[in-house]
């Protein structure tokens, strides 16, 4: 069965991909979605899929960039993109970045999948084949430790466990009596003004006071190093591992925060397990170090051993329409609505208990929205996004998130002078839009959808801020120039109605007589009056 990554910006094509055709019956099985190239690179990394069926055109990463960097860390898995027809020229390069195949999504039938799938599973069945070969030549070239840290890796974080990995680390004597310790930092404090090249060099000189404080602590050990730049592994085993386990977890627990303090001044979050026997405890082992993370996030504790708490039962953060809301909110500056759900987030963070992840992609999404809304470019903390997206990547608490949630609404709450003088623009707006297209009939979502509101709420801030509706405005700049070009006596009456976009003669005499009290052939009278 080849494992499908499904990668889409819009929920309702994610939805009809999934739903299109038996993916069991096609040899598939879809393992996860994604909704940009960024949030695909890292389910890559997690779920190992053999096939990635991705939209070209998405938000934060598009498909191209995704195809380029999965193209370096993961050469093995096969894409198949969704593109646009107007977007042909990026097909073609997705094809020269070895994309296998792709599909114009006017032509997303279930024929044309099941027909591009059938291609996608060939191709990566032979990438498979290649794969098995190229690591018997990485385990001929390739030092034994770096194979051994592969296969731990693999053993800890994919939900698939290769044979040849497991008789890999039997021989290291690692599975018959094994701890994991789950280890993670605190960058908050020293994530500027580079957080990137700043939170490597931290991290690099963390990993080299672990492995020396392991090497003093416990029998045997190996440090692994994640894709998820905070979070790393130290797997620790003995013949049997000592009765006093958590006595030597304490102790280097203890060394590593002196450690830590004195020298990069980080902050770490350590998970102890219990001690575990065989590879027939891979799946408990990772469901433990999830409850550990997890217990970890919720009560802000630096230090967890297994056993000593009980995890609440999971919930969804009840969030799925305010980022929606939000930019609504933020399209029409109602800035109390924007500070009211910013709010109710921060309290579903700090009262529900939930996964780490979600409240990371919450904090991504209220960001991007705010980030993306135009009018905040010289708010500094707002403008510096590079900054702004490390913090969240590398929220360790949940106390934290709530925190960061509580600093953008805080931030919004100084923009009150942008938020107040937006108003008369917004309505200079959108008397200008009508001024362009007094030629034009002019329909309300038109120009809603020009000012960044809903048609709604756009009708009722006109009314507010003028004191009459806006299709009365159009209507009655309208009428005025009919007044002008009757006065002018160059066009007949129903030539007049067609230039100001009238949908016909009878209308225009209608609409005309309402705003003017008379017919335009009785106001062209009474011009010609003495």
């Amino acid at each position: 069965m080849f494992r499908v990554l499904l990668v889409d910006d819009e929920p309702l094509i994610l939805s009809g991909i999934k739903f299109m055709i038996d993916w069991e019956k096609n040899n598939c099985e879809i393992v996860g979605t994604a909704r940009n190239g960024q949030q695909a690179l890292a389910a890559i990394a997690q779920l190992d899929p053999d096939i990635v069926i991705a939209d070209i055109n998405m938000p934060v990463m598009n498909g191209i960039e995704l195809l380029r960097q999965a193209g370096e860390e993961a050469p093995h898995v096969v894409f198949l993109m969704l593109t646009n027809l107007q977007e042909f020229a990026l097909a073609q390069e997705a094809l020269r970045l070895h994309a296998v195949d792709y599909i114009a999504k006017a032509d997303l039938e279930p024929e044309a999948l099941e027909a591009a799938l059938a291609n996608a599973v060939k191709e990566a069945a032979k990438r498979k084949n290649l794969a098995r070969v190229k690591m018997v030549d990485r385990y001929i070239n390739t030092s034994r430790s770096k194979i051994v840290k592969h296969a731990a890796l693999q053993y800890l974080t994919q939900p698939t466990f290769s044979p040849e990995y497991a008789t890999i680390l039997h021989e290291e004597g690692m599975l018959n009596s094994y701890a994991v310790l789950h280890l993670r930092f605190d960058f908050s404090r020293q994530l500027q003004p580079e957080p990137n090249e700043n939170a490597k060099q931290l991290l690099h000189w963390e990993m080299e006071l672990i492995e020396k404080l392991a090497q003093n602590c416990f029998p045997n050990s190996i440090l692994l190093q994640t894709e998820q730049l905070p979070n790393m592994y130290l797997i620790y085993w003995g013949n049997p591992l000592p009765a006093t386990g958590n006595q030597l977890v304490q102790e280097f627990m203890d060394r590593l925060v002196s450690a830590s303090q004195n020298i990069t001044n980080l902050v770490p979050y350590v998970q102890a397990t219990r001690v575990f026997s065989g590879s027939n405890t891979r799946e408990e082992c990772q469901a433990e170090l999830h409850n550990l993370q997890q217990h970890a996030y919720l009560a802000s504790q630096p230090f967890v051993l297994a056993g000593t708490f009980t995890l609440p039962t999971l919930k969804p953060l009840l969030v799925t329409s305010l980022t929606g809301r939000l930019k609504a909110e933020l399209n029409s500056r109602n800035q109390a609505a924007c500070i009211d759900l910013l709010e109710k987030a921060a309290q579903q963070v700090a009262d529900t208990p939930h996964e780490q992840a979600q409240a990371i992609w919450l904090c991504h999404e209220l960001y991007t929205l705010v980030l993306g809304t135009g009018g905040f470019e010289k708010n500094d903390w707002i403008a510096t996004s590079a900054q702004r997206f490390a913090e969240i990547e590398n929220l360790a608490t949940r106390a934290q998130g709530f925190a960061w949630l509580q600093k953008l609404k805080a931030v919004l709450e100084q923009e009150t002078p942008y938020f107040a003088s937006s108003h008369d623009d917004l309505v200079e707006k959108a008397k200008q839009f009508a001024q362009n297209h007094i030629g034009e009939k002019i329909v309300l979502q038109q120009v809603a959808d020009y000012v960044g509101m809903s048609a709604s709420y756009f009708s009722s801030f006109f009314k507010k801020e003028t004191g009459r509706n806006f299709i009365d405005y159009a209507n009655q700049l309208k009428i005025d120039r009919a007044q002008e070009l009757i006065k002018s006596g160059i066009y007949r009456m129903n030539e007049i109605g067609y230039l100001l976009g009238f949908e016909n003669a009878y209308y225009f005499s209608k609409v005309f007589r309402r705003y003017t009290g008379v017919s335009p052939t009785e106001y062209q009278k009474s011009l010609q009056t003495p």
